[in-house]
């Protein structure tokens, strides 16, 4: 016969596991209403009686309990390193952050559930802080990917993402399809890590597809515009923009030029009148006309006049542009001002890294270190 005491402490133990929650959830959240249904690549899976299923990711997940324990066990440390990665972009450390999503993303990009679309934005933001715009196509349109295909309901945080990427288009305010060549942009345009799936059927992939052939023109690479049909209107506004600054045949950039008209207009958000008047100042930049060209260069100035402290990199990519233009155009004057300005003002720019830039702004400096050395010994004899 079992002893009294023994049944009563098993009463307990036994009492305390069924009060225990099959799945709890890190920062003290409550994990949505339901039983645990499917444990994945892609988080727990929760469904509350004949609703829909609810997906819980990985980074928000401290401990699973009961049947599907077990199978909860292998993704443990993927989902410690997630929530490790997203505290500390929550609390601005980028460098500590980063290389913790570039892990997970290598592993993990191809995911379309919520775990990895996460992974994908938390990689993203990171890459955006810090002006690598090149490297953040990827993670972008992989996002975008996850997405359009996850099918299930998922535990989201909105807001957050709200402050990054326009809720209407997809689209990041700070990534425009509008490149300064340069090693990074080429790497895009030639490495493989960013594709498209022909037909582009969605969104995802007609963004892919563009953002593409714009790198590609930048880099000097052949590449055929994209035969993109959405009728999306970030995928038209983005066809438009690649079109207006790609094209070789002057009617279809003229055309796409017109149909960039109602992007300029106040009403708009302000970082679509930004790309919008980046493309038209380097679209006209590509005619033969100096008037057309000078045109062109007022466009691009009023980027940086308008929206430099909003949107500093298009003003940096508007400066480039415009003092390449203007030396050009024969007026090394105003291109000296308008590369000192770039050099001074946007520092760290992956614009200051363009030849067309670097080679003048080298140039400018050893002048100066010239200018102020003391006259040689023969030099001062005469």
């Amino acid at each position: 016969m079992i002893p009294v005491g023994v049944i009563a402490a098993i009463t307990v133990v036994v009492s305390t596991w069924a009060d225990e929650p099959v799945l709890t959830l890190r920062g003290r959240e409550m994990p949505p209403p339901g039983a645990i249904i499917a444990v994945s690549s892609d988080g727990v899976a929760v469904r509350d009686g004949g609703a829909v299923p609810v997906v819980v990711p990985w980074d928000k997940v401290l401990v699973v309990r009961g049947e599907h324990a077990a199978v909860a066990e292998a993704y443990m440390p993927m989902a410690e390193r997630a929530w490790r990665a997203r505290a500390r972009l929550e609390r601005g450390d980028i460098p500590g952050a980063e290389p913790l999503f570039e892990e997970l993303f290598e592993s993990m990009h191809d995911n379309r559930g919520p775990t990895g679309e996460r992974i994908a934005f938390g990689l993203l933001r990171c890459r955006i802080e810090r002006n690598s715009q090149s490297l953040a196509v990827v993670p972008w349109v992989s996002y975008l990917r996850a997405r359009e295909g996850t099918g299930v309901s998922a535990v989201r945080d909105d807001a957050l993402v709200g402050g990054v990427l326009d809720g209407e288009t997809g689209l990041v305010a700070d990534l425009p399809p509008i490149w300064v060549p340069g090693p990074a942009v080429r790497v895009l345009a030639t490495g493989g890590a960013l594709t498209a799936r022909v037909p582009y059927s969605t969104r995802a992939e007609a963004y892919a597809a563009l953002y593409l052939h714009a790198a590609r023109a930048a880099s000097g690479v052949e590449s055929a515009l994209p035969a993109v049909t959405s009728r999306e209107p970030g995928v038209e506004f983005v066809a438009r923009i690649v079109t207006a600054t790609t094209a070789t045949d002057g009617a279809a950039r003229d055309a796409a030029r017109s149909a960039l008209a109602p992007s300029l207009d106040p009403s708009a958000p302000s970082w679509q009148q930004a790309w919008a008047r980046l493309a038209l100042g380097r679209s006209l930049l590509m005619e033969s006309d100096d008037g057309a060209r000078r045109l062109g260069v007022v466009e691009l100035l009023i980027v940086p006049a308008s929206f430099e402290r909003e949107l500093p990199y298009l003003a940096g990519i508007a400066l480039a542009d415009a003092a390449v233009a203007l030396e050009s155009l024969g007026d090394p004057g105003g291109a000296a001002r308008l590369r000192a300005e770039l050099l001074t003002r946007f520092a760290g720019h992956p614009a200051c890294e363009w030849d067309a830039i670097r080679r003048h702004g080298e140039a400018t400096r050893d002048q100066a270190a010239a200018d102020s050395l003391p006259p040689s010994t023969e030099t001062a004899r005469r």
